[in-house]
């Protein structure tokens, strides 16, 4: 740190530009010690003091400019950002909200009323939960009193019964002190038997503990606020944060910070003034820059603000958006990425905030299939097992799901399952036809399922043909309550599976349980498969016998049990050529009964010639066409005439059909030997 000296003046020309001055001082000759010199100014190298000393003495700090690259500064203002994130992770907070969510559960969730008549506790409900498969609600279930309440006493015990007999000719028993009706919640029962049979909370423990799905938090539970706790929680967050950027203006608001709370409260601003060791806005028209001063910027360069004197920012122009900042700096309008993160689907403990998203065309479904980083050989077809009056979605899906299995097994049972639990459902076709995402397709489904392993999951809402509370509902299941709309969107995911997953295998969840079991979805999973797209199958009456489908290298290496065909054309139809293309038959070698490989020259000639039949199969078929045209007209042909034109029609047909018969032979070739067929450019091209 240099120090330079002057005297008998009130002007010191230093030998370098300061960056910044630490102190400047002055003594007379009288004077034994230096003062501080408050009042002064600096331009360039000139220190100017507005009065002559005997001595005067400059301390200051001289720090090399880096030099300006704008694409190095993005970068390392991303390592900031990123620093900055670690430290002030959200993961407290989320920890806490999901303990508040827990507690909140513990006491205004009960077991009472999953029937009329329920005791728990010693509370019987009057009232019954209308949705099936759940161990607990939320609604208020109200329920009355009973004398079983324990370790309570609700029944007054009288001493005068003999005298009472005597005065009334009857039989006296004890009876309540009170009765008592609430929500059989344990909020409610703690509350009458404190304020109406005066128990204790050792009384009481035991009775909320029975009524309660979490029972080992809500006795602790019954006793918070837990919505202050909350509040107070995030509080004490939001203080820290803001004192960790600088207190920025309207920070201490009442009225809140940023977008939802003050004007001119921008959080941005403040966040990136925090990584770039600047000082962040502390009143309306403070501008934050980009850079702080130890950066020398080129002449002539524009340097865009961090944040401009109207509270806006330009953070887009000044970080480095090609790599991702942090996991926990998300759009506030999120585009749904083919290749989505996973992290916020934890299964059976999947965060309540987190979004279950609709497909929304085909070429998107498409696409997401054919990049999933699980690999895909098959699809398994389900069933919600709901009524025709339950119109859910992906994210009621997942709770009924959640709800069976802690109405089965017990919480700590669900818990346990961790990502394996929750919505089993890749995909979920609603009752509208919409389909939506459920659990994330690079998870496979909960090892507790069939076929878990290489297969999508696909689930139609339906189950009973029949509103729920029906009486016997058991015998109302039935594929009957898939929709029309269901059907279409079945349709139309089985059309993009076989695109992106070719020779992949559609089978039902039926098919692959021992029988009895189950019976979803309703119908003949593969039967319909066959029949409508003439698809075969590698497995058989033995798909039961597989414990998860094969693998691609043994979906190729295996042969159908059957190969399916198509019937063959009325005779006045167009036959359609590019359905024909693809058709996908397979040529055997009758000695080893495998599939015949071609060689390279055979490659190479087929690659010639395919584009010469398709040309070719063209014109006959415009011929063809042209000709059933002429017959139709001519309707008064005689029986002779018809012959021939039928005779003739019939050798159309046939050079046709012989052509598409080598078309697919030689498609086939191509396609064994790793060649791809581009519809849009109408071309052939090695992988």
């Amino acid at each position: 740190m240099p120090i330079e000296r002057a005297f008998k003046t009130n002007r010191i020309i230093l030998s370098e530009t300061p960056t910044s001055i630490t102190s400047v001082q002055g003594k007379r000759s009288d004077q034994s010690f230096f003062t501080n010199v408050g009042s002064f100014d600096l331009s360039g190298k000139t220190v100017l003091l507005r009065k002559s000393f005997d001595e005067v003495k400059v301390e200051y700090e001289v720090v090399e400019l880096a030099p300006f690259d704008p694409k190095i500064a993005r970068q390392v203002l991303n390592g900031d950002l990123q620093g900055l994130l670690n430290g002030n992770s959200s993961i407290e907070l989320e920890n806490t909200a999901f303990d508040a969510i827990l507690d909140r559960i513990s006491v205004d969730s009960t077991k009472i009323g999953t029937s009329i008549g329920t005791n728990l506790g010693g509370f019987i409900s009057l009232a019954e939960d209308p949705k099936e498969h759940m161990e607990a609600n939320d609604e208020p279930i109200v329920s009355i009193v009973t004398e079983q309440v324990e370790n309570v006493q609700i029944k007054k015990i009288s001493v005068k019964k003999t005298e009472i007999a005597t005065l009334t000719s009857a039989t006296a028993e004890d009876g309540l002190l009170n009765i008592a009706v609430t929500t059989g919640n344990p909020k409610g029962i703690e509350k009458v038997l404190k304020e109406i049979f005066e128990a204790k909370d050792s009384q009481i423990r035991p009775n909320i503990q029975q009524a309660s799905p979490v029972s080992t938090r809500v006795v602790t539970a019954v006793k918070k606020d837990i919505s202050t706790d909350v509040t107070n929680k995030a509080q004490k967050i939001n203080n820290k944060v803001m004192a960790d950027l600088g207190n920025p203006f309207q920070s201490e608001s009442q009225l809140g910070f940023g977008s939802l709370g003050s004007s001119f409260g921008n959080i941005l601003g403040a966040v990136m003034a925090k990584v770039r060791e600047l000082t962040p806005a502390k009143n309306f028209g403070d501008v934050v820059s980009a850079f702080p001063s130890s950066v020398e910027i080129p002449l002539g360069t524009t340097v865009t603000n961090i944040q401009e004197a109207d509270g806006s920012t330009n953070v887009a122009k000044i970080v480095d958006t090609d790599r991702s900042v942090s996991s926990q700096v998300r759009s506030s309008t999120p585009p749904y990425k083919i290749r989505q993160s996973v992290g916020e689907f934890n299964g059976t403990l999947t965060n309540p905030s987190y979004v279950f998203e609709r497909v929304d065309n085909s070429e998107e479904l498409e696409l997401e299939l054919m990049t999933s980083t699980r690999e895909l050989t098959a699809c398994v077809v389900d069933w919600s097992e709901t009524f025709t009056n339950n119109y859910l979605d992906a994210e009621m899906v997942h709770k009924v799901q959640l709800g069976r299995v802690l109405e089965k097994h017990g919480n700590a049972f669900a818990v346990q399952l961790g990502i394996e639990g929750g919505i089993q459902f890749h995909y979920v076709i609603m009752r509208d036809g919409t389909i939506e995402r459920g659990r994330p397709l690079s998870i496979e489904a909960g090892g507790f399922n069939p076929w878990h392993k290489r297969s999508v999951y696909v689930g139609f809402v339906a189950g009973y043909n029949a509103p729920e509370g029906i009486e016997n509902p058991s015998i109302f299941r039935s594929s009957e309550s898939i929709t029309p709309e269901q059907w279409k969107s079945f349709d139309a995911f089985i059309d993009v599976f076989f695109k992106a997953v070719p020779g992949g295998e559609i089978v039902g969840k039926v098919d692959l349980l021992p029988e009895g079991v189950n019976d979803a979805p309703g119908f003949d999973v593969r039967e319909y498969i066959e029949t409508r797209y003439k698809k075969g199958t590698v497995y058989g009456e033995s798909v039961r016998d597989n414990p998860n489908p094969k693998t691609p290298t043994e979906v190729v290496s295996t042969l159908p049990t059957k190969i399916s065909h198509p019937s063959n054309p009325p005779i006045l139809q167009k036959p359609n050529v590019r359905d024909a293309l693809k058709k996908a038959t397979k040529t055997l070698d009758t000695n080893t009964g495998k599939i015949k490989l071609p060689t390279i020259e055979e490659l190479k000639a087929a690659d010639g010639n395919l584009s010469k039949l398709v040309q070719d199969t063209g014109i006959l078929t415009r011929d063809q066409q042209g000709f059933v045209d002429t017959v139709t007209k001519n309707f008064n042909l005689g029986s002779t005439q018809r012959i021939g034109a039928a005779l003739e029609n019939d050798g159309l047909l046939g050079a046709i059909e012989e052509n598409i018969k080598q078309i697919d032979v030689i498609r086939n070739d191509l396609i064994n030997n790793g060649y791809s067929y581009n519809e849009e450019t109408d071309s052939w091209s090695k992988k």
